[in-house]
């Protein structure tokens, strides 16, 4: 059940100047305990994931469960330069719970499915890179069997082997790849001080397409990418 994971959206990160448009005037709280269907024409959803667990389980630093208020506050003020039609709801919160890391990924998921087969574009924030996970599984939700293409800009591949069955942050992509029968996965900006000799093995074996930083700093994103 995603009920136990999941945190209603709460406005007060939503602030700012008063002449309009700016994000906090546009957007609307959306309850999925409450709530039943988006209103509306280019529908963008926002979905925080409060999670340091995977980061925790990568032996990073935490603090990524802190991300989406702070997203939030400094998207709150900015100016909107988008179409009048545009609308944008907050669905709220799915916090990893003690470290039930795949529980709170499974809710998202299970969240993520229910604004894709709406129609509308979700947008998460928040959480370590074990988001993009629950990410294949709101994908799967929707759209069973499906193939679709990964496009990261890290400095990071990801493809780290699980331990003892468990995922963490730098293991999402190698859970997806066991998944799929079609992987197709370009990652952007890889450092090699990032990435050991085996994961970069791992990603050759996989068919991942990369390019370095340095060569998308020498040569800027178009002439690397071509």
């Amino acid at each position: 059940m995603w009920h136990p994971f999941y945190q209603p959206p709460d406005l007060a990160p939503w602030k700012g100047r008063s002449d309009a448009p700016r994000f906090h005037h546009l957007v609307k709280p959306f309850d999925f305990t409450e709530d039943k269907e988006f209103v509306g024409k280019n529908v963008v959803v926002l979905l925080g994931f409060c999670s340091d667990e995977g980061v925790r389980r990568n032996q990073g630093n935490v603090g990524a469960a802190e991300g989406p208020y702070a997203c939030r506050r400094a998207l709150a003020p900015l100016p909107f330069h988008g179409p009048p039609s545009f609308t944008f709801y907050d669905g709220g919160n799915v916090v990893c719970r003690g470290n039930n890391l795949e529980g709170a990924q499974e809710a998202l998921g299970h969240l993520l499915s229910l604004v894709y087969q709406q129609g509308a574009t979700p947008v998460v924030i928040g959480g370590g890179h074990e988001v993009a996970w629950a990410q294949h599984l709101g994908l799967e939700g929707a759209y069973p069997g499906e193939n679709y293409s990964i496009v990261n800009l890290d400095a990071h591949f990801d493809l780290r082997p699980l331990e003892g069955e468990q995922g963490s942050s730098g293991t999402p992509f190698l859970q997806i790849a066991q998944e799929k029968e079609s992987f197709d996965y370009c990652c952007l900006g890889v450092q090699p001080l990032a990435n050991t000799p085996a994961l970069f093995a791992e990603a050759k074996r996989l068919g991942v397409v990369y390019f370095s930083a340095e060569d998308i700093y020498s040569k800027g994103i178009e002439e690397s990418v071509d």
